[in-house]
């Protein structure tokens, strides 16, 4: 149809269609943060060429998170355009600049929240939509409504876990009966003076080392049997005799 003097395209052009590499808009599947902690959430684009604009919909379980801030990403740092609408669990964001970004890679965004002090498990960031240059620049895969590859999780740790794992206060009893993961974090941080371990549970006794291994006894005395001033460390060995527990 000739309109306005216009010629018609010709049937060997057909539809316009754009080019270029695919990018991935996701948020990372491996956060950890403590329950009533905050944690920041970054929605991350691998290839910027050619990025000038960016509209995202996200969505979380609000009685889980409750977001705090919303601050640019590292490759939106200079967009001069940056609008957003927080409801209740949900975000919708628009930004632009005027001219392309030459390339790159990184965060279009970087959400805070604070998680629920009974937060437990996994908490998800639902990238509901992404739309790169108004649907121009092609994403795969595209984020959906509902759990896909693109949404974000959160591992949560209770506060329980935490409070084991926190070093152990001044004259504590560390009991090397309990073998279990929490107790383990405990043992592992360094213990403040004062505190008693509880080595009857696991060990028959102690001995100092002798033999021809520089002599145990002359890395922490002196020739008169004195202790010495520059003492770091006494090492012993376990061995079968009374039981007993050792003060730091």
């Amino acid at each position: 149809l000739n309109w306005g003097g216009i010629a018609d395209l010709p049937e060997s052009i057909g539809p316009l269609q754009f080019t270029g590499a695919d990018p991935l808009v996701d948020i990372p599947r491996n956060l950890i943060a403590s329950a009533g902690g905050l944690i920041t959430v970054p929605v991350r684009l691998d290839i910027a060429a050619d990025l000038y604009a960016a509209e995202l919909s996200l969505a979380w379980d609000a009685g889980l998170l409750e977001l705090v801030k919303v601050e640019r990403g590292s490759l939106t740092a200079d967009f001069q355009q940056f609008v957003y609408a927080a409801g209740d669990g949900t975000l919708r964001l628009d930004m632009a600049r005027t001219e392309k970004l030459a390339g790159g890679a990184g965060s279009l965004v970087e959400l805070q929240f604070r998680v629920a002090a009974h937060a437990v498990g996994t908490v998800a960031v639902d990238l509901i939509e992404a739309k790169l240059n108004a649907t121009h620049l092609t994403l795969n895969p595209a984020p959906l409504a509902g759990d896909d590859p693109t949404d974000g999780a959160i591992l949560v740790i209770p506060l329980e876990t935490q409070e084991i794992a926190s070093p152990a206060p001044a004259g504590s009893v560390i009991d090397f009966t309990s073998r279990n993961n929490s107790v383990a974090s405990v043992i592992a941080s360094p213990a403040p003076a004062g505190s008693l371990i509880n080595l009857a549970s696991r060990y028959d006794g102690f001995e100092f080392k002798t033999g021809d291994n520089k002599g145990w006894l002359g890395d922490w005395l002196t020739d008169n049997k004195s202790k010495k001033t520059d003492l770091e460390a006494l090492r012993i060995q376990p061995k079968l005799a009374a039981k007993l527990s050792a003060r730091l």
